[in-house]
Parts: structure tokens; C-alpha cells; sequence
């Protein structure tokens, strides 16, 4: 699944697997050998390949479908959001308001 999902990341960016090498530090060989599963990355390289491609660690290795959990939140409060009426919203300030009075 790893190497899957870094073909799919790297050309979704537009890059060549000698692009991947070069930012990681290795020869475009071993990333082939990545992306072609012949070779797995150590944690420290799939820390720095999730950070570059903005996902996480558990989505490159195939272990969720969701790329980034806090893009996920956000999209999911949005369309969240656009159901609340114009009173609602209003409602959610005044007790957040009332959540900080509390705190003091």
C-alpha cells in the first residue's frame, strides 16, 4: 500500500521519483524500490515523506483513508456549519462566551 500511495502522491505533485530522492536524501533507485515496494523506508523517512505530502503517517501506510486529520475536522465542521441557522450561530457565541466567563 505504501508504495501505492507515494506514486500517487508524487504525481498528483507533479514530480519525479528523482525529485523524491533528492529532498530525502537517497538515490532515485531506492525510492523506485520504495514506490515498487522492493524496499520500505525507515520511520524516519515516512515521518518526512508524510510531512511533505501533508498526510499522515497511518494514510501512506494505508491504515486510514483519511489523508490528514485536521483537514478532515475542518471540512467536517463546515458542512456542520452551513446547517446552522443565523440564531444558532449566535446561540454557540454566547455560550462560548459564557464556557470563557466560567474559566475566570
Amino acid at each position: 500500500m505504501l508504495g501505492k500511495r507515494l506514486k500517487s502522491l508524487r504525481t498528483e505533485k507533479q514530480l519525479k521519483q528523482i525529485d523524491l530522492a533528492n529532498m530525502l536524501g537517497v538515490g532515485r533507485t531506492t525510492y523506485t524500490q520504495y514506490e515498487t515496494e522492493k524496499s520500505e523506508p525507515d520511520l524516519k523517512t515516512i515521518s518526512k515523506l508524510a510531512d511533505f505530502f501533508n498526510v499522515s503517517v497511518d494514510y501512506l501506510l494505508g491504515r486510514t483513508n483519511i489523508r490528514n486529520i485536521n483537514e478532515a475536522i475542518t471540512e467536517m465542521y463546515k458542512r456542520e456549519c452551513a446547517k446552522w441557522t443565523e440564531e444558532e450561530l449566535k446561540e454557540i457565541e454566547r455560550f462560548k462566551e459564557f464556557i470563557k466567563m466560567k474559566r475566570k
